[in-house]
């Protein structure tokens, strides 16, 4: 092919660059465009990324958030043997659905249901109160 003598090589000229006069008014924008942008993305912080454990997933129709609250050893060593005696229980195409969380999610539901129902007469309550009162005990 035989280029007419009036026609730019365009690539040729980026790539070789040249004087800011020579180039194409289209790439001289371009060149202020990316400037602005990268000037006003250093200006602006950075927005923290979220951590995994504060995202929230969809698992079957229930909306889940991660949340991280403490429990003693015991409860923690119950919790897991609960799981494992809960997954001889079941069929074998269950075992799966079985895990920790759910197992706390279930019992906090029912915690809070009773507590809603029952108030102050809750097991719940109850539990904390005599749990306080066996404290002040020993302070006495």
């Amino acid at each position: 092919m035989v280029r007419e003598q009036n026609e730019r090589d365009i690539l040729a000229g980026l790539l070789q660059g040249g004087p800011e006069e020579d180039s194409l008014p289209a790439v001289q924008e371009l060149s202020q465009l990316i400037e602005r942008y990268t000037e006003s993305v250093l200006v602006k912080p950075l927005k923290p990324a979220l951590h995994k454990s504060a995202r929230n997933r969809h698992t079957g129709r229930r909306l889940m958030k991660k949340a991280t609250h403490y429990l003693s050893i015991d409860t923690t060593e119950a919790l897991e043997e609960a799981k494992e005696e809960i997954r001889t229980l079941v069929s074998p195409s269950l075992k799966r659905m079985i895990s920790k969380s759910r197992i706390v999610d279930m019992a906090l539901q029912y915690v809070l249901n009773e507590l809603a129902e029952k108030g102050a007469g809750s097991p719940l309550v109850e539990h904390i109160l005599q749990g306080k009162n066996k404290k002040s005990h020993a302070d006495g």
